[in-house]
């Protein structure tokens, strides 16, 4: 829990920088919707997998919708404008896998963040999002979302040095829109993922968000 706060912080850190310089905003551009077409795969699938992970059908009948290119590519490009606020660079990938590193007294601190190749402009919450319901189980997510994002707002503010763009309830807003984007992008991990023997973990956290945005379309109804 203690990394992903000191990830927060380090990813605040990049969006405030992205925020105040803009120039690397004419070499990056929005990932195509190809990428995202390979981010989902094939639906019937993914699907088909968490069924026999204990899923039940019923769950994909009512967020099945949210499994497509055309949804996460909106969403990645269109949701700053959505909300009225500026693009920043987005890193894209920050899972675990992506994260070094080291021991600072009794605490682990970030040490790098490799793997930039999916680097994009978009909204700053995919980022938090991804940090978040990649990175701790469910237990952990709910328990701690609020002060995390809490936390994310405080570096950006800091970081950022003036007026920040971003309210804490422009950000919990945000995140809650990307909620299924991660959902959806967390599950394509694990299908390309399947045959390793070290998925408990990722099939667990890919479950528990199944639930949690199906949970969340039942309220809306």
């Amino acid at each position: 829990l203690e990394v992903i706060r000191d990830l927060l912080k380090q990813i605040a850190y990049l969006h405030s920088v992205s925020l105040k310089h803009t120039s690397w905003s004419t070499l990056v551009a929005d990932l195509p919707h190809s990428y995202y077409a390979h981010t989902i795969g094939n639906f019937d699938e993914t699907m088909n997998f968490f069924e026999r992970q204990d899923v039940d059908h019923s769950r994909f009948v009512h967020i099945g919708k949210y499994f497509s290119d055309e949804y996460l590519h909106s969403t990645a490009t269109e949701t700053t404008e959505r909300l009225s606020i500026p693009k920043v660079l987005v890193h894209g990938e920050p899972y675990a896998s992506n994260i070094f590193t080291k021991t600072e007294g009794k605490e682990q601190r970030i040490l790098s963040l490799i793997d930039w190749t999916e680097g994009h402009s978009g909204c700053f919450a995919e980022d938090v999002a991804k940090i978040i319901c990649w990175n701790l189980n469910a237990k952990e997510r709910v328990d701690n979302t609020s002060s995390l994002l809490e936390g994310y707002h405080f570096h950006l503010a800091r970081y950022y040095d003036g007026d920040c763009p971003f309210t804490v309830d422009i950000i919990q807003r945000a995140y809650e829109i990307f909620v299924p984007f991660a959902m959806v992008s967390l599950c394509g991990k694990v299908i390309a993922g399947k045959n390793k023997t070290d998925q408990e973990a990722l099939i667990d956290r890919a479950k528990s968000l199944i639930q949690h945005v199906y949970a969340i379309e039942r309220v809306n109804e």
